[in-house]
């Protein structure tokens, strides 16, 4: 009786980790401002055929990545073309992914470890954030976690269909986003550190590795014809330092806390004796050595690359795949502590989480675009929208999903609108709506002079971080309306 109600207790605690994990992925899920990726993608996938839809994806996103939109394509097909559908792809595998952190954590430890790792990939502010944005990241993390938990499984068994899954799912991780080739690496340093314990031998690991190169093959070319998008950030030592405060809430003093839970759950994996493998004398399990193979092996591998060759390491959502091995591995840590520090490092830890939340997800400093499209649907949806931002027409990308399809009204960046007045010597409309950015903390863009002369603002509407006016054509201009704000 004892044990059914501990075990009713351990369902029940993993429920509510699942479903704070749902609450936090899905909740007001179509009000989240969209950024300029995340609405590319979203026009890339609506571009017509599967064909088209790759065509376009090549000449715009510098991942060259098929896999994600074809999967967007046939969930948009499925549930309608909003934002909100959309984005309940990556709010899905955001939930999914949290399930395997689970498992991986029972496949790696025990039941404990594994709940609260549960618990804290529930609550990880990065992922809840790109949980919530028409991308891969999410996708990425989820096959991530499903490689994993097949190279854990050959500890048991290694069945033919179960390698064959585990080549389809490194193949997808790579098909998803070209640093899936880095995990790829990783996998091999973890099949190495757990292969005393595996039940797959040389030769079936080596076919996996070959099918994974044929299926790669067709693609490969597309990822190596061209160099990635540089990001023009120093490569200091604080950079390279702080990038896993991510996955504790972006908090300096979580992360050293994080580290030390981890080494703390190496030290008392090796005590206990509990992966397969350990000996006395190994300075540390294989297990544990496989998770940090999973955390640190593409860090390190990007930033070679990046001191090397191109400059891309710093973007936190490029490392959000190794997130899982590294709340696995702090869990493990916290688990070993008696009961009451436990609780109160892990109502810290969920303090500095909530606090990031509010933050970094739900409260992003962005431009009101939604109810700027909704003001100028409503008051005048023959208008264009001309759309003046600092960002190389990034807002007017981030600008196209809130419009509707259906109503006459266009949406312009200001300078395809002074390019077609150089060549048309006309103004584009007798009226039009200005939709000005003003960045948090930045000088922002006026409307150019050219344009400002030929019109006469008649509402002004301020917007969170977005300007939005109508105007009309000087020599037609009515009386002005009154300003709302």
């Amino acid at each position: 009786m004892k044990f059914t109600a501990i075990l009713d207790r351990h369902r029940l605690a993993l429920l509510a980790c699942l479903a704070l994990a749902a609450i936090l992925r899905f909740v007001n899920l179509d009000e989240a401002v969209t950024w300029e990726d995340e609405a590319v993608a979203f026009h890339t996938v609506q571009s017509g055929t599967s064909v088209e839809i790759i065509r376009e994806m090549v000449a715009t996103d510098a991942t060259r990545a098929p896999l994600h939109p074809l999967l967007l394509h046939g969930w948009l097909g499925l549930f309608g073309t909003s934002l909100l559908a959309g984005r309940t792809l990556s709010a899905a595998c955001g939930l999914a992914a949290v399930g395997l952190v689970y498992i991986l954590g029972r496949q790696a430890f025990d039941r404990s470890t594994a709940l609260l790792a549960c618990g804290l990939a529930a609550v990880n502010p990065l992922d809840v954030h790109h949980s919530r944005e028409i991308r891969m990241y999410e996708c990425v993390v989820l096959v991530t976690c499903a490689c994993w938990a097949l190279l854990f499984s050959f500890r048991r068994s290694a069945g033919v269909g179960r390698q064959v899954a585990y080549m389809l799912a490194m193949t997808a991780l790579v098909y998803l986003h070209p640093l899936g080739g880095l995990m790829v690496i990783a996998l091999a340093v973890g099949y190495l550190a757990m292969r005393p314990g595996m039940q797959l031998g040389w030769k079936s690991w080596m076919g996996t590795q070959i099918g994974l190169a044929a299926m790669l093959a067709p693609w490969a070319y597309r990822y190596l014809d061209h160099g990635p998008q540089e990001f023009p950030r120093a490569i200091t030592a604080r950079l390279v330092l702080e990038w896993p405060e991510g996955f504790t809430g972006g908090n300096a003093e979580a992360a050293w806390a994080g580290a030390a839970l981890v080494i703390a759950g190496i030290v008392a994996s090796r005590r206990k004796g509990e992966a397969i493998g350990t000996t006395g004398r190994a300075p540390i399990d294989r297990t544990s050595a496989a998770l940090i193979a999973w955390f640190l092996v593409p860090p390190a591998l990007l930033l070679t690359y990046s001191l090397t060759r191109h400059p891309i390491f710093g973007e936190r959502r490029y490392l959000l795949y190794v997130g899982p091995a590294y709340l696995i591995l702090a869990a493990r840590g916290l688990a070993a502590l008696p009961t009451r520090p436990r609780v109160a490092v892990l109502l810290a830890f969920f303090y500095f989480n909530v606090q990031a939340l509010d933050r970094r997800v739900y409260h992003i400093c962005r431009p009101d675009l939604r109810t700027a499209a909704r003001i100028a649907e409503a008051d005048d949806p023959s208008a264009p929208i001309v759309v003046v931002d600092n960002n190389r027409n990034g807002l007017y990308k981030c600008m196209l999903p809130y419009k509707n399809p259906s109503l006459p009204a266009q949406v312009f960046p200001v300078r395809r609108v002074l390019e077609a007045m150089e060549k048309l010597h006309a103004p584009p409309a007798p009226v039009v709506w200005f939709a000005i950015e003003r960045p948090k903390g930045m000088p922002w863009k006026p409307i150019p002079e050219r344009l400002s002369r030929l019109y006469v603002t008649e509402r002004t509407i301020e917007l969170p971080y977005l300007t939005l006016t109508y105007n009309r054509l000087a020599g037609s201009a009515t009386a002005a309306s009154p300003v709302r704000r």
